[in-house]
């Protein structure tokens, strides 16, 4: 606008000198150099009240000016001109020719000029409140969405003043003081630090701002609130922690095996009944030969069969299967093993219990069962049992062979068994088994058996079974070849 201003008037001292043999047009020249100079004097108005007051001052200086009259006053004296032109023209065609078309000229230049830079002066204007009004809405936009962020926002100034917080960091009680905005202003940037307001806990990151020429204009901190995830993640530990003291304190043996059958984790009662260390256990395979596993019979128990195996390739839960672990000294551990199969992360756990104690009580009983059997055998007498209250009559293997009986199949119950006895040796036992129901008196009597009978002749004998309250719970005896 200046160097307008300056070429604006140098074209006017030019124009002055041409004509300043024609006293009528340097008087027009006159007054149009005020009306160009007050043009030009408005329109640098009109620019200063924008630049220092904004578009509202500078709307009302373009109210206020008088460019309007000055360029209708500036039209009339440029017809004006025109026409003194004409008559000048008229008496020196011939001397004033050149110098009337340059004054024309440069009177034509002068009034662009002056309605030129008017126009500029409009343009810039415009063009300053068109930018304006953007960068309003943009920053109408952006506070609406810094009061719409989930995450609390804190910002100051480049000396920790005018902090302001936003709706959400206003929430969670968000005091300054509590906030490292000394320690970010200082240069440092912070990353996911975890800080209490209140009841608040959050994750506090944030760096100091600068502008483009390196100016510090400030710091921003940005405040993730974490309560619930924090709150989930301690009732997670204390979880975690009565699992692992209740897994201590079980006196089951647990082992949990990944998807390939590694052992990842032991608790105490399975380094016991293992008689390994943890550090021994983990990272094993229970398939390992060395752990020279067995089955009740004695037969190897081949890896890919065992508890845990079978439940990762079956996907399917295996219960109370006996395997036996042959410890260096030859002794055997026995075990009675689940299997459960994991969906997250895949892989299995397999819970134990030690039954070598049971399992030895049971050969025992096996054995005593055996020489019972070989006892009866050799005695030709066999035992039986009758429970009163299911009715199930049950028969050693000796008796099966002494009545005759297929021993595949089960024992008749009491009433059925008539078939086996002669009608006068049946009634003579029906009439002691109801004495003894009644009275609860043992009997022993002989009796004559039917004809597929594998003998004659056998003696009976029955007492009854009651329990701690005198009730009669069942009956028992045996039966054996006369001799």
């Amino acid at each position: 606008m200046k160097a307008g201003s300056k070429d604006a008037r140098a074209r006017l001292d030019r124009l002055r000198r041409v004509t300043a043999s024609n006293p009528r047009e340097l008087q027009i020249v006159a007054r149009l150099e005020a009306n160009v100079l007050r043009l030009l004097s408005s329109a640098e108005d009109v620019v200063d009240a924008k630049r220092e007051q904004g578009a509202s001052a500078a709307s009302e200086a373009i109210r206020e000016s008088v460019r309007l009259k000055s360029m209708i006053e500036t039209m009339n004296l440029i017809d004006w001109i025109k026409d003194e032109e004409t008559t000048v023209l008229e008496k020196k065609v011939a001397e004033g020719r050149i110098a009337a078309r340059q004054a024309s000229l440069l009177t034509a230049v002068v009034t662009l000029l002056a309605l030129g830079l008017i126009g500029m002066g409009l343009v810039n204007i415009r063009g300053r409140n068109l930018a304006e009004s953007a960068l309003r809405k943009e920053q109408e936009f952006n506070a609406i969405a810094l009061e719409c962020l989930q995450d609390g926002i804190v910002t100051c100034g480049p000396s920790g003043e005018s902090t302001r917080l936003n709706r959400a960091a206003q929430s969670m009680a968000a005091e300054p003081s509590l906030i490292p905005l000394g320690r970010i202003l200082a240069g440092e940037r912070v990353r996911s630090q975890e800080i209490t307001l209140g009841s608040h806990v959050v994750l506090a990151s944030g760096q100091p701002v600068f502008a483009s020429s390196g100016e510090k204009l400030g710091a921003i901190v940005s405040l993730h609130e974490i309560t619930d995830r924090k709150r989930a993640e301690d009732e997670l530990r204390r979880s975690e922690a009565r699992y692992r003291s209740v897994i201590t304190a079980m006196a089951e043996g647990i082992v949990v095996q990944n998807a390939d059958g590694r052992i990842v984790a032991c608790n105490l009662s399975a380094n016991r009944i293992l008689g390994l260390q943890e550090n021994q256990i983990n990272g094993g395979f229970s398939t390992d030969p060395s752990w020279r596993a067995i089955r009740e019979d004695g037969s190897p128990f081949p890896g890919e069969e065992h508890p845990a195996m079978v439940a990762l390739k079956t996907n399917q839960s295996i219960r109370n299967v006996r395997m036996g672990l042959v410890k260096a000294d030859d002794l055997v551990t026995w075990l009675s093993i689940n299997a459960e199969p994991l969906a997250e992360p895949p892989g299995v756990v397999a819970t134990f219990n030690d039954i070598t104690d049971i399992k030895q009580a049971d050969d025992l009983l096996l054995e005593r069962e055996t020489e019972l059997r070989e006892a009866q055998r050799l005695a030709e007498v066999g035992s039986w049992s009758w429970d009163i209250r299911t009715g199930i009559v049950q028969w050693s293997d000796e008796l099966y062979r002494i009545m005759g009986y297929n021993p595949r199949l089960p024992v008749p119950p009491y009433a059925d068994q008539e078939q086996f006895f002669t009608p006068a040796s049946w009634a003579v036992l029906d009439h002691a088994v109801r004495e003894i129901l009644q009275t609860g008196k043992p009997y022993e009597v002989n009796l004559e058996l039917s004809a597929q009978a594998a003998v004659k002749t056998i003696m009976a004998r029955g007492e009854a079974v009651r329990g701690s309250n005198g009730r009669l719970l069942r009956l028992r005896g045996t039966a054996g070849r006369m001799k």
